[in-house]
């Protein structure tokens, strides 16, 4: 295996591994949407970017470990679909921003801690 065909193989192993890291950050929020609305919008915003994310890393996986390219057929059938990918991971990490900005203005626990109990 040469250095290019290794690359090739270690850069969809990592966005295997970026897609799977959004999704289990949006489970993380979900398990926290009672401590307020920065949860759901965190859920709502990892889940989006890990969601493209994990569409690129099938298409990814299927090509490269497969060598297939049917996924990739049906995500990129038209070429401005690409940049509605772009825009909706923009948006995803705009929320997710938005519930960072939002979690750190939500009043600490009776505990005086920002951790809970």
């Amino acid at each position: 295996m040469d250095t290019f065909e290794f690359e090739v193989k270690a850069q969809t192993v990592l966005l295997v591994v970026e897609a799977v890291a959004y999704l289990l950050l949006a489970v993380w929020c979900l398990n926290r949407r009672g401590e307020g609305s920065w949860a759901w919008v965190g859920a709502l915003g990892s889940a989006l970017v890990g969601l493209i994310l994990g569409l690129f890393a099938a298409s990814s996986v299927e090509g490269v470990f497969l060598e297939g390219y049917r996924i990739g057929e049906w995500l990129f059938a038209h070429p401005r679909l690409n940049t509605l990918y772009l825009l909706a991971r923009v948006v995803g990490v705009l929320l997710l921003a938005a519930a960072f900005v939002t979690s750190r203005r939500t009043p600490p626990a009776p505990t005086g801690s920002i951790y809970g109990p």
